[in-house]
This record gives structure tokens, C-alpha cells and sequence, in this order.
């Protein structure tokens, strides 16, 4: 984004503010309060004007321009802004006509341009893949008589594909964008003031308080600090660039390698996305898609989240241990005590938003807007924390960044969806992953599990779910699998996208700050990552994993995939360990995995058996160092 001075920035900035307070204001109602009325369809519009003007405003047309304002994207940004304003205020008259398809040439050349101008939006915000797959969708509905097999379709001309893409109540101001402009954006703004307000340093303090003295603490630092951001920001890239500043160099400063320290502080960032009880912005989304409370989400998610972390904490000790590496000195560590009396006020915010969805059952978009006033407010307590203008003004800047990557995924998304309901694309998908499976669930959801790769490769995370319970996950629930196990099982595929190499964006950010080569460090990512790709396949078959099922099965359940958890990642790290042991602790982890009591008891005697012959030859050859003679029982 650029950063401009003088009166161009004191007017952007303007815009910023009103832009976003009166997308904060409707969520809040307050415009019904006073009896204005805005049809939900209008404020799409106006947010999708908002969002494609501040694109062209803020970001360049290339990496070469310099910060300050061409006067063509003045001209490009108030063309970008025709298209939905003239949807918006032609809405009352207009909107049963454009359902029909009965659109002019003159909307027909209006909606075309509109596209062309989202598309290079998106370029410069999103980048050049999302346009990319856009646009290979639109010609697929154009040119589909040329494709072959399955794909062939009879092929639309340019009115019905415009006036379903852009005008239909499934295009770009349809449900998709809708969950843009009130859910996403506050959700946004939220985790912004959040930040703003001094919370990111008081999680920091936290994460050095906990964790920071004990063995390799920088990377255990890591992992709590990308944790609570992670959740929040709901991006892996951004998390990375934003905590991986001071958490990588500390952990290469204490002795580990940088490909190691770069990947640990990706797979961090990368789990925050999937962390209750926030879980960035694709859980409420998911609420929206599967018409079920948040919190259900939230509570689904909790267990396959914390087996992540507690798998990332496993494999970090395990290399401290062998790289004999200790703790920050004692100087450098706050104290937990002083870090909570000084900032245990910025949980309030969290703590009411969680609140106000679960208890209260307001609307999430709605429970931002009143976390978000009760930020501001929290702050004026406090001399240096209280918010006035600039940080108001800085607040909203941090916010709409977020805000434009989103928005501008979100419209693109919906090109897309629409584009596939228009073709029937989605049911000839769903009948050829059924078909090249042979009606194996296993052979149907590692096609899932590519499919959700591939498509997530260079996307961010919102749009990778949209397009994947568009494509993927009717396949697999027509087979009978939970609607909810489907959607977590796409979305958390679809994330494996950003630590696996080639793409791994998440890699690449923290690459540049290790100053560590992208495939090194992507390899280490995936081992630390490794229930990313795993814990979605146990959940399919074992839904007690995410909730589904009764007391003693989650219970069973969790123990068993906590069991997996430790004797895969001793096995595959290894330190300390023969061939052979390595092993066998492989080999227990694969019998308990399958969830039969008679190969889950071979399987935890195989582990113990390891793990006590082990202990005893290392208490052996220490006694034989000594000179004793006599052995340890």
C-alpha cells in the first residue's frame, strides 16, 4: 500500500474514515435507528465501490511507481465506482428486470467494464493468480463447447454471462459479497483496533512470559505470540510478517537454524486460522454457509487446534534438546504477573466478542462493532493507551488493508461461484471425484485433499473456502459425511497450501526474514506441520475428533490422536533414537490410527516398550560412564 503526505493523504485518509464508519454503522443499525433505509443488495454496491476505488487509490499499477498518485488511477478509480453505484441507485426500479435477464447494451458494456476493472484491481491487491482463475472460469462459461469430455457445455453468450456474474442476486452483489461487506470488515476493523490499542504487545509479553525461559524459548515464543495473532489477522503471510520480525531472529540468535526458525514461526501463523476462539474470519463465514452458530465452529474446532500446537511444542523441544540449547536469560523475561496487571484489560474485548456471540446470540458482525467501541473505550483509561485521532485514524488505516484483501477475494469469489452455478460446473465435479474414486472414501478424499491443495495454491484463505465448498464438498457429502466435518476438512487442505511448497507464501515471508532457501525451509515446515494434512482424515472417520459423537467417544478419541501426535513426532524427529526404534514408534502410531482397540493396545505397548528400553540403555551407559558396575533396575 502506499503511504501519501500532504493533502492527497489528509483526503485518502478521509475517505478511509467515512468509508469505514459508515460500513460500521450499518452493521450497528444505526442508520435504522434514524430511520434511513439502505436494501442490503444497495450496500453491497457501496462496498463494492468502496473497495474497488481505494484499490486503485492505494495500490500501484506496478512495484516501479512511486508514492505518489498517477492521475490515471484517479481516472480508473472513479470509472470502478460507476458500474455498482449505478446498480445501487437504479435497485428499486430495476432489480426484478436484471433477475429476469432482460439487461440493456448499455448495462451489458457497463457490467463488462466493471469486470475488467475488478480484475486489475485484484491484480494489484491479490495478485495475478486470482485474476487468473477468475478469468479462466468466465471463458470456460463463454467457450465451454470447446472443452472436452465431461467439462463440454453448449457455451453462453457475453448478455446471460454478464448479467449472471455481474447483476444476479448470485454475482457480484450477491451472498458472497454480502459477507464482505458486514461480517468480514467489522471482524477486521475489530482484530485492528485490537493491535492498535497496545493488545499485540501485551500478547507478546505474554508469550515471553510463559514460555520464554524454558529450553529453546524464542520458538516456543513463537508459537503462542503467531497463535493469538494468527487468530485474529487470519492471514498466515501477514502473521508471519508481522511476529516473525522478532521471533525469528531471537530464535536464530539462541542457536536454531534459520531454515528451522522460519519454519516454525509459518506453521505457528499458519495454525491461527484455525484456532478458536476467533479462528480469523472464515469460521464466521463458515457459520453463514452451514446456517449454524458460530460457536458450534468454534467448539469443532478446539480439539484438532490444540493437538496442532501441541505437536509444533513437541517437535521445537525435541530440536532444543538436541541442539542443547536453553532458555532467554532471566534480564529479557517479563514477568507474568506484571505483564497481567498491565494489560489483562485487553482480553476484555476478546472475552465480550466471544460473549456476545455465544451468550448473547448477537449477529458476529454485530459483536464486532460493539467489541470495537468497547476497545476505544477501554483505552481512555490509561494515559498510554488511550486512542485519540491518530490512533483512531491509524486504527482504520491497519484495518483497511485487511479489508481491501478481503474485499477484493470475497468479489472476485463471487465471479467465480457464479460462473460455476451458471455452467453446473459444481455437480460435474462432485460426479467425477465419485466416479474416479470408485465409490472408495479414501481414494475420494485424497482427490479432495489435491483438489483443495491445488486450488488454494496462490489464493488466500476466504476465497480458497468459498471455491472448495463450491467444487469439493458436495462430493463428499454425498457420501454421507457431516456438512461441518466436510467444510473443516476442505478449509484445512486448502491452508496446507501455505507452508507446502512451490507456493507456501506463508514460507516465502519468512524466508526473507530467516535469510534461509525457500525448499529448506518449506520441507521442515511440512514435518512441523504435519497433523495440518493428517488431522483432517482422522476427523472424516472419527468425527468424536470434532465433536460429533458422544462423551466417551470424544474422549477415546482425543487420547488415542494425542498417543499418534507424541509417538509420530518422537519417530519422526528422532533425536536420540535408533533406526529401529524410530521405527517401531512409527509403527505404534500407525495401529493406534486405526482406532481398534486390540491394534491401539498393540500399538501403545509397541510405544511405552520403546520408550522404557530406551530410558533404561540411556541410564545404562550412564552408570558404565561412572565407573559403576552395578546397574539400575
Amino acid at each position: 500500500m502506499k503511504e501519501y503526505k500532504g493533502i492527497t493523504g489528509k483526503l485518502i485518509s478521509a475517505f478511509v474514515v467515512v468509508g469505514g464508519l459508515y460500513h460500521l454503522l450499518y452493521i450497528a443499525h444505526v442508520f435504522e435507528y434514524f430511520r434511513i433505509s439502505i436494501q442490503l443488495e444497495a450496500h453491497r454496491a457501496f462496498h463494492v465501490a468502496f473497495v474497488l476505488a481505494l484499490s486503485y487509490l492505494l495500490f500501484s499499477a506496478t512495484r516501479r511507481e512511486s508514492d505518489k498518485l498517477p492521475w490515471y488511477d484517479v481516472l480508473l478509480a472513479l470509472l470502478a465506482i460507476i458500474m455498482p453505484l449505478y446498480f445501487a441507485f437504479g435497485l428499486d426500479s430495476e432489480w426484478i428486470r436484471w433477475g429476469t435477464g432482460k439487461t440493456t447494451a448499455f448495462e451489458i458494456v457497463l457490467g463488462v467494464v466493471g469486470l475488467v476493472l475488478l480484475f486489475e484491481a485484484a491484480r494489484r491487491v491479490v495478485g495475478l493468480a486470482m485474476s487468473l482463475l477468475a478469468l479462466i472460469f468466465l471463458l470456460y462459461a463463454a467457450l465451454g463447447y470447446y472443452f472436452p469430455g465431461f467439462l463440454q457445455h453448449r457455451g453462453f453468450a457475453l448478455q446471460p454471462i454478464v448479467n449472471t456474474v455481474v447483476y444476479s442476486e448470485i454475482g457480484l452483489f450477491g451472498f458472497v459479497t454480502g459477507i464482505s461487506s458486514t461480517l468480514i470488515i467489522a471482524f477486521i476493523f475489530f482484530g485492528s483496533f485490537l493491535v492498535v490499542s497496545g493488545a499485540g504487545e501485551f500478547f507478546v509479553k505474554i508469550a515471553y512470559a510463559l514460555v520464554g525461559k524454558y529450553r529453546g524459548g524464542p520458538a516456543k515464543i513463537a508459537i503462542v505470540a503467531s497463535m493469538f495473532f494468527g487468530m485474529i489477522s487470519g492471514s498466515t503471510a501477514a502473521n508471519v510478517a508481522t511476529t516473525g520480525t522478532f521471533t525469528i531472529p531471537l530464535m536464530k540468535r539462541i542457536g536454531y537454524k534459520p531454515a528451522f526458525a522460519g519454519a516454525v514461526e509459518a506453521v505457528a501463523s499458519n495454525g491461527g486460522q484455525f484456532t478458536p476462539p476467533v479462528m480469523g474470519a472464515v469460521a464466521f463465514i463458515m457459520a453463514e454457509w452451514l446456517q449454524i452458530p458460530y460457536w458450534n465452529i468454534a467448539l469443532a474446532a478446539a480439539i484438532p487446534a490444540v493437538l496442532y500446537y501441541i505437536a509444533l511444542y513437541v517437535y521445537v523441544d525435541i530440536e532444543a534438546i538436541r541442539l542443547r540449547l536453553h532458555g532467554l536469560p532471566a534480564s529479557e523475561m517479563p514477568s507474568i504477573k506484571g505483564s497481567l496487571k498491565q494489560g489483562w484489560v485487553y482480553a476484555i474485548p476478546v472475552v465480550a466478542l466471544v460473549y456476545f456471540i455465544a451468550g448473547l446470540n448477537y449477529a458476529p458482525e454485530t459483536a464486532s462493532v460493539y467489541s470495537i467501541v468497547l476497545i476505544i473505550v477501554i483505552s481512555l483509561f490509561r494515559k498510554e493507551t488511550r486512542m485519540g485521532p491518530r490512533k483512531l485514524l491509524l486504527g482504520f488505516k491497519e484495518g483497511m488493508n485487511g479489508v481491501l484483501i478481503a474485499g477484493i477475494s470475497c468479489i472476485m469469489a463471487s465471479v467465480i461461484v457464479a460462473a460455476i452455478m451458471l455452467t453446473g460446473l459444481g455437480p460435474k465435479i462432485t460426479s467425477l471425484l465419485i466416479a474416479a474414486s470408485g465409490g472408495s472414501l479414501i481414494i475420494l478424499l485424497l482427490l479432495a485433499a489435491i483438489a483443495s491443495f491445488v486450488f488454494g495454491m496462490g489464493m488466500g484463505s476466504i476465497p480458497i473456502y468459498i471455491i472448495l465448498v463450491s467444487l469439493v464438498t458436495p462430493a463428499l457429502e454425498n457420501l454421507g459425511i457431516p456438512r461441518l466435518a466436510t467444510h473443516l476438512f476442505v478449509f484445512w487442505w486448502g491452508l496446507t497450501s501455505f507452508i507446502t511448497p512451490p507456493v507456501a507464501p506463508g514460507v516465502f515471508v519468512a524466508c526473507g526474514i530467516a535469510k534461509s532457501k525457500v525448499w529448506e525451509t518449506g520441507l521442515i515446515a511440512m514435518r512441523l506441520g504435519m497433523l495440518t494434512y493428517l488431522l483432517p482424515f482422522i476427523w472424516i472417520y472419527q468425527p468424536a475428533l470434532i465433536l460429533i459423537g458422544t462423551k466417551a467417544q470424544i474422549v477415546i478419541v482425543t487420547l488415542t490422536t494425542v498417543g499418534v501426535v507424541l509417538m509420530a513426532g518422537y519417530g519422526i524427529a528422532g533425536f536420540m533414537l535408533k533406526w529401529w526404534e524410530r521405527l517401531l514408534l512409527m509403527a505404534g502410531a500407525a495401529a493406534l490410527l486405526t482406532f481398534n482397540w486390540i491394534y491401539g493396545a498393540i500399538g501403545l505397548a509397541i510405544g511405552v516398550g520403546v520408550i522404557l528400553s530406551h530410558r533404561w540403555a540411556r541410564q545404562r551407559q550412564a552408570h558404565l560412564a561412572s565407573g559403576s558396575e552395578k546397574l539400575p533396575g
